[in-house]
């Protein structure tokens, strides 16, 4: 997970076409749990959890964030709106959320021999200048199914009353949105407090460690242009070991080739799953790939 200070283990390789080098590296998660040592027993799908060690309070925030802004004559940029204006919008929103407790979050994140349930999840509108919204779509499951349909409605309810209006600055314009939750604020829009939760804490054996990872092809068009960048992607890591499919969340990318390659990659990847106490769990982690080119004389 993006908030989870997992140790990483660096895997490179090299391609060396004629006149270039091409080096791609990725950052793949280790085995730091309290029980690392000597080698690491299976875990197994447990009908039901240990006991956990201990609870504790989580605060989880929204936050609203403008992703492009497309004005009446078609121009599209990126623009900044007001911050109080986003603000009272994320306010209306937030405030036709509801949760009931307890929510059923079967993934977990993880930090030093700690893991616990995790609510994080990612939503995307637009917003036309009536007030309407189209293309209204769950980016990224929060992992509680309750909370995922509390979100849309809150969305389609704050729409439904026009609570929207004043971030379009014309009839014509439109406005791409990105609402997200998480347990902690992200400076990167408006971000306000939408519940505190009480979540048990497990005792962490080991967490997810990859045991098999092909390396990243790097993209011919990406190696023709010169071009290298970063890709960090956070997804989940089945109690099979698998990844699973539709939890992929790309966190930062320079390059669209680059990072469809790291996709594509992490797709093949094997892991140990996450082990608490002996139950294999699914965890929410992060990869980090890094792509340069230099040209040889």
């Amino acid at each position: 997970m993006r908030r989870s200070q997992i140790p990483r283990l660096a895997v490179a390789f090299l391609l060396a076409p004629a006149a270039a080098g091409a080096q791609a590296t990725a950052a793949s998660a280790t085995t730091h749990g309290a029980e690392a040592s000597g080698a690491r027993p299976d875990a197994r799908v447990c009908a039901t959890l240990p006991a956990p060690m201990g609870s504790a309070r989580t605060t989880v925030y929204a936050n609203l964030e403008v992703q492009e802004y497309i004005t009446s004559d078609g121009w599209k940029r990126r623009r900044e709106l007001a911050r109080d204006n986003l603000a009272l919008v994320l306010e209306d929103i937030a405030a036709r959320v509801t949760v009931h407790p307890p929510l059923a979050t079967p993934v977990f994140a993880t930090a030093g021999n700690r893991a616990m349930p995790v609510v994080d999840g990612e939503f995307a509108f637009t917003l036309h200048g009536d007030g309407s919204i189209t293309q209204l779509r769950m980016l990224a499951t929060t992992y509680a199914p309750q909370l995922d349909t509390s979100v849309v409605r809150a969305i389609e309810g704050a729409a439904a009353a026009h609570s929207l209006v004043a971030l379009a600055g014309g009839a014509r314009d439109t406005v791409a949105l990105r609402l997200t939750l998480a347990p902690s604020p992200d400076s990167s829009g408006v971000s306000r407090p939408l519940f505190a939760i009480q979540l048990p804490v497990y005792h962490l054996r080991y967490p997810a460690e990859a045991v098999d990872h092909p390396p990243p092809a790097f993209p011919m068009v990406a190696w023709r242009n010169g071009v290298g960048g970063r890709v960090r992607v956070q997804f989940v890591v089945g109690s099979d070991g698998r990844p699973v499919a539709g939890t992929y969340r790309l966190l930062d990318t320079d390059y669209r080739e680059i990072a469809l390659a790291a996709l594509n990659a992490l797709s093949k990847w094997r892991f140990a799953p996450a082990d608490l106490d002996g139950c294999a769990v699914p965890q929410v982690t992060t990869e980090e790939f890094t792509y340069s080119v230099r040209w040889m004389n």
